[in-house]
């Protein structure tokens, strides 16, 4: 495939850089969970899958919705349920109105221990930035801004 060079380098950066954050941050999640002595193993989507039911407001989350917030298969959506009510992190309750549908919520295990990675994820984020100015950050945003909003716009769609 031939591309404008400077996508190429763009696309290479932005590979690298979300691989090197999904590395690190699985790295710490490790780290905590060893520390804690805890029996199981959780990967940055667990987490991710953890993070988005606490950030409910009702407290529970149906699969379907988890899903795609996610942008998961619901066949992979329910493996990672199944995963974290192995752990005693989450729990699942049936829809009193439709038995095919189902809400995710978390356990008081649960609500620690994503309140606990929380503020290690936002430490580990705010040392990422350290030696990089607002201004710099700016003109990062207003970089991406642009090429989302240009890409949007070849697609006839429009971005919030």
């Amino acid at each position: 495939m031939v591309l404008d060079p400077r996508c190429e380098r763009l696309a290479a950066k932005s590979n690298l850089y979300s691989t090197l954050v999904a590395r690190v941050a699985e790295q710490l999640i490790e780290r905590m969970l060893e520390e804690d002595g805890c029996g199981y193993t959780l990967c940055l989507t667990d987490y991710k899958f953890l993070s988005t039911v606490g950030a409910s407001e009702s407290g529970t989350v149906s699969m379907t919705e988890l899903a795609r917030q996610l942008h998961l298969h619901p066949s992979s959506a329910t493996r990672r349920v199944r995963h974290l009510l192995s752990c005693g992190l989450i729990t699942k309750t049936q829809d009193e109105t439709d038995d095919r549908r189902y809400f995710v919520a978390l356990t008081p295990e649960g609500e620690a221990l994503t309140a606990r990675l929380d503020a290690e994820m936002l430490a580990m984020t705010k040392r990422m930035y350290t030696s990089v100015s607002d201004e710099e950050m700016q003109t990062v945003y207003a970089f991406m801004d642009k090429c989302v909003s240009s890409l949007a716009s070849m697609l006839g769609e429009t971005i919030e």
